[in-house]
């Protein structure tokens, strides 16, 4: 039978901090989940309690910026190739274009209006 042993509330406190900041660094929930044994609903909920954007790919080692969408948006209105962006910014080529699609909507002054 597996054993439990209870935290203090400081004690878990202590660790989602450093669940959250193991994630902020760059790794991903599922790892993160697996080195302390717990499942990644447990990392995911100390990501969101100390403010931490998750990474969903392990690959990215900075988390993405909340402006990426406006900067994603001024590359595409200096006519940069959409696949440079997605590089770049280390999202999808279909990430680039949806943010792409939405500015026509949007009718964004000087926009290029090609659908």
């Amino acid at each position: 039978m597996k054993r439990v042993t209870r935290l203090t509330h400081e004690e878990r406190h202590l660790r989602r901090l450093d669940m959250a900041n193991k994630v902020r660094a760059g790794l991903s929930v599922e790892v993160v989940a697996n080195e302390y044994g717990v499942g990644t609903a447990t990392v995911e909920r100390a990501c969101r309690q100390h403010q931490v954007t998750k990474v969903h790919n392990a690959k990215i080692k900075t988390p993405i910026k909340n402006l990426s969408s406006f900067e994603i948006l001024a590359a595409l209105m200096r006519n940069e190739q959409p696949s440079k962006i997605a590089e770049r910014f280390n999202v999808s080529r279909q990430r680039v274009d949806q943010i792409r699609v939405q500015a026509i909507r949007a009718k964004i002054p000087g926009f290029p209006s090609k659908e």
